[in-house]
């Protein structure tokens, strides 16, 4: 990366980190039943670009999301 970039990898920041799950399931059905983390709640997720079919926890370090890709991106044309 730092030959790509032409910059030392001690200058690099990591602002947000994503990880993504692919299950058998349809990201709906998840979305829905999805009620705490711990003793924190989900809410659902929106934001001032799009709205998201989506649930978010916030917590004090990070934010749990979950959503469904295909959802947000919308439907898929073929050529």
């Amino acid at each position: 990366m730092a030959d790509t970039f032409e910059t030392a990898p001690e200058n690099f920041v990591s602002h947000n980190i994503e990880f993504g799950v692919n299950l058998d399931y349809s990201p709906l059905e998840i979305i829905d039943n999805l009620l705490l983390y711990g003793f924190n709640a989900f809410a659902p997720m929106s934001t001032k670009r799009w709205q998201l079919g989506g649930m978010v926890c916030e917590l004090s370090r990070y934010n749990l999301n979950a959503y469904g890709k295909i959802e947000r991106m919308g439907p898929i044309r073929f050529l």
